[in-house]
């Protein structure tokens, strides 16, 4: 055999020898640690985790920062979770400790709170787990998860809360700062219209117009000058005509006969003709009420009666006197359209001058614009600029104008909720059975020790080979020991009175057990015990 077996044997037998000095201690700390466990209240914990918002970073430099800032904001979770803010919050929302705020109020109660509370942050997924542990003793256990919820719905309502004073201030620089830049953009606008309204016709937008003018005005100039040569040849054979008129009437008186009756009244229908396409052209220049054109209607009625007029003389044989009334009228009417053509000229001559003088203008102007180009561009770059940041920042108040309207910060919270707490199904502690049978191991192990304590302390001579140690020889006879029948009765008795008293322990701690499974209801002395702690 082994020597661990033989030491294992030898400690087997001191400990039956000694039985029941093994047995008295093992059951006395069973029933010890068992009544302890009694009197301690069930203790029930929940978690919960939150989580920061996780969005697509666009590049590796955003998704750097993007780690940095939720990294940044796990760190302050904890801090944030256990303030006095959040925690005063709990205890005002659902007091968990009624007695305890009777007596001695607030604040001690925050303190056995943040005491019951642990915040854990998993380095790698970032989350930040709550976890918080509560006795039950003076509220019920589904008061643990409802702290934890309670918490991380402070929390989270405490970030948007900050979002959304966030989103409001923000709210509030981007209108002040759209005024500015509206009030900017309108001062602008202001001195670009008073600097286009001093140099109105001289500015770089007018250049292509003035030039197209300068083209209308250069062809207004060729029209008149035309005009005027037409107007002097018209006036060259108004004059021929009156010259021949004249020769004719010569003869006539010297003669008393006209040549060519119908010859004078085709004249006449000609120059009827001519007056009627001038009165077209007058129309055209003039209105109905000018007196150019009254006085050419003029002249065409009294034409178109003096042509009637000559067409019945003709009929009886009056055609002297009529034909020289005509040609008289004629040479008359012949004069007024050359008075009437030099007067267009001189005219035309004016409005040449004058157009010449517009031509003039517009080219100073033209010159004057480029002399102002670099100013006006520069108000004009100003005003687009200024323009160009006013839509910018209009962009983004509708934006966030949008934002508060549809509350974002509501969803958009640095941190949310991952997973809310859940009421806890059984006590978290304490382990009732794993701590009895460690008090009952323990219990075992003292009465092991305390029997090979009293084995190794008895030096007296049980065995025979405890002479065979000592002594040369060998044991050749041993005498049995005999006991008196009062010792044998006062052992009984002993042992009677030890087996009902482990039977009472056995019993009491049965009784601790049934109590702890509630087969007797809870006890009140129980209580009492409890509400020691």
């Amino acid at each position: 055999m082994s020597g661990f077996g033989v030491v294992f044997g030898q400690y087997a037998r001191r400990a039956i020898a000694y039985r029941w000095l093994v047995m008295v201690p093992a059951v006395l700390v069973f029933a010890l640690v068992t009544f302890y466990l009694a009197i301690q209240p069930d203790t029930w914990e929940a978690t919960g985790e939150l989580a920061p918002q996780v969005t697509a970073p666009v590049d590796r430099v955003q998704a750097s920062r993007d780690r940095e800032a939720r990294r940044k904001t796990v760190q302050s979770a904890n801090e944030r979770l256990l303030s006095n803010d959040s925690l005063g919050y709990v205890v005002e929302q659902l007091n968990p400790y009624p007695e305890l705020m009777t007596l001695q109020g607030r604040e001690v109660c925050i303190d056995r709170l943040r005491r019951r509370l642990r915040v854990e942050v998993l380095p790698r997924a970032e989350f930040i787990r709550v976890t918080c542990t509560h006795d039950g003793r003076e509220s019920p256990a589904l008061t643990v998860s409802e702290l934890v919820n309670t918490l991380l719905t402070y929390f989270v309502k405490q970030l948007q809360e900050e979002g959304k004073e966030g989103v409001l201030q923000e709210k509030r620089f981007v209108e002040e700062h759209e005024r500015k830049l509206r009030k900017a953009l309108d001062g602008a606008l202001a001195e670009f219209d008073d600097f286009t309204a001093k140099n109105k016709g001289a500015l770089p937008d007018d250049v292509d117009a003035n030039l197209a003018r300068i083209d209308r005005l250069d062809g207004d100039i060729d029209e008149g000058r035309r005009m005027q040569r037409e107007f002097k040849r018209m006036i060259a054979g108004l004059k021929r005509t009156n010259e021949r008129g004249k020769a004719e009437l010569a003869i006539a008186k010297e003669t008393g006969t006209m040549s060519s009756t119908s010859g004078i009244r085709e004249g006449a229908e000609t120059r009827l003709r001519e007056l009627r396409i001038e009165l077209e052209i007058q129309l055209k220049r003039y209105n109905e009420s000018h007196e150019t054109v009254k006085e050419l209607k003029a002249r065409i009625t009294a034409m178109e009666s003096m042509i009637d007029g000559l067409r019945g003389a003709e009929k009886g044989d009056k055609t002297l006197a009529t034909r020289t009334e005509l040609m008289n009228y004629l040479m008359e009417d012949n004069k007024a359209s050359m008075a009437q053509f030099a007067k267009e000229i001189t005219v035309l001559v004016g409005a040449i001058k004058k157009t010449q003088t517009e031509i003039k203008r517009t080219e100073r102007l033209n010159l004057k614009a480029a002399e102002i180009k670099s100013a006006y561009l520069k108000l004009q770059r100003d005003v687009d600029a200024k323009q160009a940041a006013h839509d910018r920042i209009q962009t983004r108040m509708n934006g966030v104008r949008e934002m508060v309207e549809r509350k974002e910060w509501i969803k958009n919270a640095p941190i949310q909720v991952h997973q809310r707490a859940f009421v806890p199904a059984k006590p978290a502690g304490p382990d009732r059975l794993v701590t009895s049978l460690i008090g009952l191991a323990l219990g075992l192990g003292i009465g092991v020790g305390l029997a090979i304590a009293v084995n190794r302390m008895d030096k007296s001579y049980q065995r025979p080979e405890d002479l065979r140690g000592l002594l040369p020889g060998a044991v050749l006879v041993t005498i049995p020991e005999v006991r008196a029948s009062g010792v044998r009765i006062g052992r009984a008795l002993v042992g009677i009175l030890g087996g009902l008293v482990l039977t009472g322990i056995f019993v009491v701690t049965m009784a601790i057990v049934g109590i702890q499974a509630g087969w007797w209801g809870e006890l009140k002395w129980i209580k009492v015990l409890t509400d020691l702690r």
